[in-house]
């Protein structure tokens, strides 16, 4: 079966060089078009304005309105240098990015783009450690409309 567009979940750690360069590699060998896809988690901060006056929300909402935009250009620089790196190799390619969960992200942006792959990382994490940090492979692998292809990590411990 050959694909012909294939999108690659990259994340910041350290094996989404090894899902990027998967994905390239199906990419040039089906001569398939690829979507490199992002996604900035957003976190519910909600708990934290029942207390706060509208002031404090106002400003609170725009400074964090701020980090988000400024995390989000520096997101698509990092994704521009990986497409500029596809075109360098003959593959059309392209980006998203999106803020939100990053598991239904990926399925939804999967399905947008009519994706007929999606290549993401797993870190390797079992039992306790997957149960409380959630599995974004394990999601996408059971939510997913197309095939999936999971480019093992190896766990790394993050301060």
């Amino acid at each position: 079966m050959g694909y012909q567009r294939i999108l690659a979940a990259l994340d910041r750690s350290s094996h989404s060089e090894a899902v990027f360069d998967q994905a390239l590699t199906l990419a040039k060998q089906y001569g398939a078009k690829l979507m490199l896809f992002h996604c900035i988690a957003v976190e519910n901060y909600g708990s934290y304005f029942v207390e706060l006056d509208s002031e404090a929300m106002m400003k609170i909402t725009r400074e964090l309105h701020e980090r988000l935009e400024q995390q989000r250009r520096m997101e698509q620089k990092w994704l521009s240098n990986y497409c500029q790196t596809a075109l360098d190799c003959g593959v059309t390619a392209e980006s998203g990015l999106k803020l939100g969960d990053a598991a239904s992200s990926i399925c939804n942006q999967a399905n947008a783009w009519d994706a007929d792959l999606i290549v993401l990382g797993r870190r390797g994490l079992t039992g306790m450690m997957e149960m409380l940090m959630g599995s974004v492979s394990n999601y996408v692998v059971h939510h997913a409309t197309c095939e999936v292809l999971i480019v093992q990590g190896t766990q790394v411990e993050e301060n």
